[in-house]
């Protein structure tokens, strides 16, 4: 990993092949001591959190992932917890307009990953519906929040591939886009390898909990 400093005026040096944007970010995030995550994230994990509590109103069984996660890979594994005596499961993923972009086929597994690519930069929404003594279990349904995640954009995505393949490799930079974009848990993992190589680099120290305070946030009601 480069060395990254910052002088009195907040000049960043060690980054200069990354994009003056992404630079400026890494700045923001120094003298803040913290990473911020989108709009989205926040968003999609407020729905998440009331998916995850334990009311059952809406909630026949529980869905596990993705939910209100922004996600890198266009053909996301959908996981669930199954509903007893469930003789098949389908899922349906709907875009923001409810339109179906695609079903499964009767399962028995309560995993399945989706075959065709979903679009970059585009929220979705799903639900599994077990079939269970000849009726049909949905989960969610109202008053149940929408399972929600986004597929990460293209410009983001550009970004980050950027900042994977700059050399020297820096933890900081990575860390900084992965957070950009909603990918905590990668950010925490850049964070990691950045507090080991700077065991007493106080901003290094004060970025990983900052990191791990959100994801806490996110994941708290798993």
């Amino acid at each position: 990993s480069s060395k990254v400093t910052i002088d009195k005026e907040g000049k960043l040096a060690g980054l200069d092949q990354l994009p003056a944007r992404v630079q400026e970010k890494i700045r923001a995030a120094l003298l803040a001591g913290k990473l911020e995550p989108p709009a989205t994230l926040t968003q999609l994990n407020g729905q998440r959190s009331t998916l995850l509590s334990e009311s059952g109103n809406g909630l026949p069984f529980r869905l596990l992932s993705p939910l209100g996660e922004i996600l890198r890979n266009q053909q996301p594994t959908f996981r669930w917890q199954g509903l007893s005596g469930a003789q098949s499961y389908k899922v349906t993923v709907t875009d923001a307009d409810l339109n179906e972009v695609a079903t499964s086929p009767p399962l028995n597994a309560t995993e399945w990953r989706i075959t065709e690519p979903l679009k970059r930069g585009v929220i979705y929404s799903w639900q599994v519906s077990a079939l269970k003594n000849g009726a049909v279990v949905t989960s969610p349904v109202l008053p149940a929040p929408q399972a929600k995640f986004k597929i990460l954009g293209h410009s983001t995505l550009e970004t980050i591939e950027q900042a994977e393949h700059a050399e020297p490799r820096s933890h900081l930079a990575l860390s900084v886009v992965y957070a950009e974009a909603g990918l905590l848990e990668k950010a925490e993992e850049e964070l990691r390898l950045l507090v080991r190589e700077n065991p007493h680099a106080d901003i290094a120290n004060k970025l990983l909990r900052s990191v791990q305070s959100l994801r806490a946030t996110q994941t708290a009601r798993r």
